[in-house]
């Protein structure tokens, strides 16, 4: 009796939880949702978990995290240290809901280039056992914490392989046709060996003897040839990553094989990629059935080919590392660093003792990959070999996330200066201060020092300098602090004032949807969002708004998933997240004051509308459109509340005559995130809720009724501000502008102050750098990014670069040395969101332009060049004296 009533309900801190989630609860511990201060402060403590290897951590859906850290005021708090005070939100988050980190949540595979704080965040086991003991969840998404292989760095493995693994017979060994043998799906990790997939395999499959063998199958490209088998468990010590082995590849092994009669001819197979490109070859097979040596080359191959132009080669991409090649394809336009490796002029420069190199490993990797560019014997290479160098020396570019092509760089060109540093044993050096110097004295002595230290190509080649201001604001100290300091990059602001861009719809009082794009702060909150729309609209004198009775509202999945308070940061809010604002200010009142016990507070619930799907073969309910909404104050009665919802469907589809409508839908009141639902009866009595969770929702009958009425629905307007606005996120700017932005001077932020040896305390002093010298090969690397912490917004603003002839003599404080000016021969460019999108390149090789797109090379206009994409541009002093180089 107990369970049955457990199973009908379950009653947890006023939420309804259906019996759909009866097999969740029974397998956790329910606990009662603790103050919002004790829950901040717990997760605080814990946040920051150092990882170990097994270690298990759970991914979390990012949106469902920023209601609970405006539910609980994370960040203010963090900002005081925890110490400042709550204002009690009411809205409580739902419970953790992950399905939408999916592609389809009954597969459980998650969605490509998800990002980290972007799109999820990832809490350790104690934290996800409180936030699941205190508020439920949909789906458990589970990731290990792995070892780096050739490293001593852990990650936690975002993306693991699924395999499908079946066995395979005799009679079938040699096709590619399904079996009747059971299918089993395998999670494994990239960093798993052959042998730890060999023994998962005998577990699943209830195998008492290890005499298997483990194959793919490389399906027929014709109907005249026949799949071939490719064995890979020759090196149980291999690693999955290593013998490329692809997310959902099917794996077969064959069991007894010293008793099974195979034959067949030994195949030398390496993948290219993706699951299924291969190159191969043949080779006999011994008479004992076992393979030839080399038969388990997997590395990603090689293609064979002349290229049209020398060193217009591919680079493979070996799982979301398009941005590594992005950046080499630069780099190795270069044609000074080309003739300092293909002369072996580097080999006197390996330093085999620097503790913080790599003994020369990188720039060998780096000389080799270069000198099989530069062979005319290939359209395409794997870089497979230089990535396993390169992330010994920086580690978190292993796996297979995206990463940032400039950081890349910079750790590539750091990882290659120090595998050729001149200086053996590094002198310790004091940091340099103007003291009223000249400034060309302290820019030499601050040189030297940097040279006593570091002596390589990299630096002859890549680096310059630039002098720093910093100014204490206090008017009585005013202590200024002269440095000059190298760089390798000059990061150029494309903006100056971070601004966001707020896209979100208006739905006025009488149902009107209206597009709108206000420009605030990246600071500011959506308060200031509200307070720009109401100076436009009372300009305009068209539409009127109560300020105070109008909300804001995250939409997904066509519900209302949060109302939003005013004081939510605009930086929080994603790009794709669906913002409305809904006009309430048509509240409905009580007939009989005596039944409002709360005559000043407002309930707020949504309507949201449903349809029969004809062709869904068992006639399902989907949801569709955005919903509505309306307000109304306790003791009002169920007839009201339909009349209200009749009025707004009417608005909404056959301006205001509802009447016509009410025989093609009903209206029922239903349990969010809840099958359980009952049909609302237009009674006079006083309407009742359980708490705000519930919604009202409009089932349409028949499509064909519906797609007839929607023809004289409201359209969407879009407002003025919204194109205006959109034309000014993508207005170009000049390269010009962008160098004013990087030497113009600027407050450093509370969070970077500037300690001031005078006043004796941190300062929001001022800052200002400008370039002393150039060096011959300038890298220009334009902010497209910027961050608040929690998200990352991209500027896509077109810059404009000048392909020739770039002249930064007005920019360069020396008047030594070469004049700076310069050709461009490389960009990097980058299409998409931070952590995710794609890169490519453009590069010269021998006068002519190329894009390369991972292994794909074309030729290209040199007018096609300046793009919205360009992220990282490489430039070349002119008048290098290159006679005597030949590759």
């Amino acid at each position: 009796a107990i369970f049955t009533f457990l199973k009908n309900k379950i009653w947890r801190n006023n939420h309804l939880i259906t019996s759909s989630n009866l097999t969740l609860i029974t397998n956790r511990v329910v606990e009662s949702i603790p103050p919002q201060l004790e829950q901040a402060k717990f997760v605080h403590q814990n946040l920051s978990t150092p990882l170990q290897i097994g270690q298990n951590w759970f991914l979390i859906n990012h949106r469902w995290w920023q209601n609970w850290c405006n539910y609980v005021q994370y960040q203010q708090l963090l900002a005081s240290n925890f110490n400042s005070t709550i204002n009690c939100i009411t809205i409580v988050p739902e419970k953790i809901q992950n399905a939408e980190l999916f592609d389809e949540p009954s597969t459980q595979e998650l969605k490509s280039n998800l990002r980290e704080n972007i799109d999820y965040i990832l809490v350790p086991s104690i934290i996800w056992e409180k936030f699941v003991s205190w508020f439920d969840f949909d789906f458990e998404i589970k990731r290990q914490v792995v070892a780096i292989p050739n490293t001593n760095g852990l990650f936690i493995e975002i993306y693991p392989l699924l395999l499908i693994v079946q066995e395979k017979t005799n009679e079938s060994s040699n096709t590619n046709s399904n079996d009747s043998n059971e299918k089993h799906q395998i999670v494994m990790s990239r960093t798993a060996t052959i042998g730890e997939l060999k023994r998962t395999i005998l577990r699943i499959f209830n195998l008492s003897s290890s005499n298997i063998r483990l194959f793919s199958i490389k399906p027929p490209n014709t109907s005249t040839d026949v799949p071939l088998r490719i064995f890979f468990d020759q090196n149980l010590a291999a690693t999955l990553e290593e013998i490329r082995i692809t997310n959902k590849q099917e794996v077969f092994f064959f069991k007894n094989i010293i008793e099974s009669p195979f034959s067949f001819s030994d195949i030398i197979l390496e993948q290219v990629g993706t699951a299924f490109s291969w190159l191969f070859g043949f080779v006999n097979g011994s008479e004992d059935n076992e393979p030839s040596s080399g038969f388990f080359s997997f590395e990603p191959t090689h293609v064979d080919g002349a290229p049209t132009t020398q060193g217009a080669v591919g680079l493979c991409n070996l799982g979301n590392t398009c941005f590594m090649n992005s950046a080499l394809q630069c780099l190795l336009s270069s044609p000074e660093l080309i003739q300092y490796f293909l002369t072996g002029e580097y080999l006197q420069d390996v330093n085999t003792t620097n503790p913080i190199g790599l003994q020369g490993q990188l720039a060998e990797q780096f000389s080799n990959l270069l000198s099989e560019i530069y062979s005319n014997r290939y359209l395409a290479l794997s870089p497979s070999k230089f990535r396993s160098v390169l992330i010994q020396f920086a580690p978190q570019f292993s796996g297979f996330q995206q990463h940032d092509c400039q950081e890349l760089l910079s750790f590539l060109l750091d990882g290659l200066h120090e595998d050729l540093n001149r200086i053996k044993n590094k002198p310790y050096v004091e940091k340099i201060e103007s003291s009223d110097q000249p400034d060309e004295i302290v820019a030499q002595l601050s040189w030297r020092g940097h040279l006593s230290r570091n002596s390589s190509k990299v630096v002859e080649l890549f680096q310059g300098q630039y002098k720093s201001i910093v100014t204490c604001p206090i008017s009585e100290c005013r202590k200024s602090s002269t440095t000059f300091e190298p760089y390798m990059f000059l990061s150029c602001p494309i903006t100056t004032i971070p601004y966001r861009y707020i896209e979100f719809i208006l739905v006025t009082i009488n149902q009107q949807e209206i597009r709108f794009c206000i420009k605030v702060s990246f600071k500011g909150t959506l308060s200031d969002v509200k307070a720009s729309l109401v100076k436009i609209l009372n300009k305009e004198n068209q539409i009127k708004i109560n300020p105070s009775l109008v909300k804001f509202a995250d939409i997904y999945n066509h519900r209302i998933f949060s109302w939003l308070d005013e004081s939510v940061k605009v930086s929080t809010i994603r790009p794709n997240d669906q913002l409305y604002l809904y006009d309430l200010s048509a509240s409905i009142e009580p007939a009989d004051l005596s039944n409002c016990d709360q005559p000043d507070i407002l309930y707020l619930f949504q309507i949201v509308q449903s349809v029969v799907d004809n062709q869904n073969e068992f006639q399902q309910k989907r949801q569709f459109g955005a919903p509505s909404a309306f307000s109304f104050k306790k003791g009002v009665t169920c007839k009201q509340i339909a009349e209200k919802i009749h009025t707004i469907i009417g608005q909404k589809y056959c301006q205001n005559n509802s009447s016509v409508l009410r025989e093609h839908y009903s209206v029922r009141f239903a349990q969010q995130f809840s099958n359980n639902s009952i049909e609302f009866k237009e009674e006079d009595s006083i309407f009742t809720f359980e708490n705000q969770k519930e919604y009202f929702c409009a089932d349409w009958f028949n499509a064909d009724i519906l797609n007839a009425v929607s023809e004289n629905k409201l359209k969407l307007f879009e407002h003025e501000s919204f194109q205006n606005l959109k034309e000014e996120m993508l207005k170009p700017v000049t390269l010009n502008h962008c160098l004013q932005l990087f030497t113009a001077q600027e407050t450093l932020s509370e969070d970077n102050a500037w300690y001031c040896p005078n006043c004796k305390e941190f300062r929001e002093a001022s800052k200002q750098f400008k370039v002393w010298s150039f060096p011959d090969i300038l890298i220009i690397h334009l902010k497209r990014f910027f961050f608040n912490g929690m998200y990352s917004e991209k500027i896509n603003s077109q810059v404009e670069f000048p392909i020739e002839n770039l002249d930064l003599s007005e920019y360069q404080l020396s008047k030594e040395g070469p004049a700076p000016i310069y050709d461009l021969f490389a960009v990097a460019n980058h299409m998409g969101g931070l952590g995710g999108g794609h890169y490519t390149a453009f590069a010269k090789r021998e006068n002519n332009w190329f894009c390369f797109n991972d292994s794909h090379v074309s030729l290209v206009d040199e007018s096609s060049i300046v793009k919205p994409a360009a992220y990282v541009l490489f430039y070349r002093r002119k008048k290098i004296d290159l006679s005597h180089a030949s590759l």
